[in-house]
């Protein structure tokens, strides 16, 4: 594997995508585009990645790189351009689908009757049975046997939390934004 050419790679995707994240949160400071999750995916799938495993190899830890006792580093550069192919499609998709369409739907909160508590209290629900679940699964309780359930609760309880929580930042007043804005920050941290 050549880490050189993955590392520069990855570092003109961080650019790029730093780039088209920027753009997107500046056209519509009040709105919300799902397009910014995406373009935050991909700039970690293809930019810290790709750096992070060059830095592996670069410093001899090729253990790292082994697959069920096999050396799969061969297959990393041709699977990361094929992951920016693929990449390339959507955006280009999405740019010309957005330049000839009429103007953004983003999505809005603007329900009257959900209050920010209301808010708080499911985001903080879905927080407690993930991380509740994943206690029990370190305290060696058979968490695991609820199946498609744990499955289910384990891959999208964090995602549908903080999107209540964004969505609730919308919502609260000026001066309670903060600590929501940090407590987001950490929750989010925690997951990556």
């Amino acid at each position: 594997m050549d880490e050189g050419v993955l590392c520069a790679n990855g570092a003109i995707s961080i650019v790029l995508y730093s780039f088209l994240l920027r753009r997107e949160i500046v056209r519509d400071p009040f709105g919300f585009s799902p397009f910014i999750f995406y373009l935050f995916l991909g700039w970690m799938r293809l930019g810290l990645v790709p750096i992070y495993l060059s830095a592996v190899v670069t410093f001899g830890d090729v253990d790292a790189l082994s697959f069920a006792g096999y050396d799969t580093s061969a297959h990393y550069i041709p699977g990361y351009h094929l992951e920016l192919l693929g990449d390339w499609f959507f955006l280009v998709g999405y740019l010309v689908f957005r330049r000839f369409s009429g103007p953004p739907k983003l999505l809005r909160f603007h329900n009257p009757g959900v209050h920010v508590n209301a808010l708080l209290r499911s985001a903080f629900f879905l927080l407690a049975i993930l991380y509740g679940m994943r206690l029990a699964l370190y305290l060696d309780f058979p968490v695991s046997h609820l199946g498609q359930l744990y499955t289910f609760i384990n891959a999208y309880a964090a995602s549908a939390a903080l999107l209540v929580l964004i969505f609730a930042i919308k919502k609260s007043p000026f001066s309670r934004r903060l600590p929501l804005v940090f407590f987001t920050a950490v929750v989010f941290l925690v997951e990556l």
